[in-house]
């Protein structure tokens, strides 16, 4: 259905990270921020590359915290659910 609209959602990244899908950047995260959303619908293929390039970068001592959603002492990386979202339009 032309009016169908497909949202690419990812629940939890620790700490940071860059999002693609078949070579189109969608946005960036920041673990804090909760559940990230993109529609994708018109970049969608009968086959998809998504890339997520997590970035969790070395602090010193003086270094501002990171938003993290988990025990900064644990490795980071993409830690909740990764799906697709169909909404389908009001009738």
């Amino acid at each position: 259905d032309s009016e169908t609209q497909v949202y690419l959602a990812i629940d939890e990244v620790d700490a940071m990270a860059e999002v693609q899908l078949n070579g189109h950047e969608l946005g960036q995260i920041r673990g804090a921020d909760g559940t990230w959303r993109s529609e994708v619908t018109p970049i969608l293929e009968t086959r998809n590359a998504l890339e997520i390039v997590v970035d969790l970068p070395s602090l010193s001592q003086t270094s501002a915290p990171l938003p993290r959603p988990r025990d900064a002492h644990l490795a980071g990386g993409v830690t909740g659910e990764v799906r697709l979202e169909i909404l389908a339009p009001a009738s």
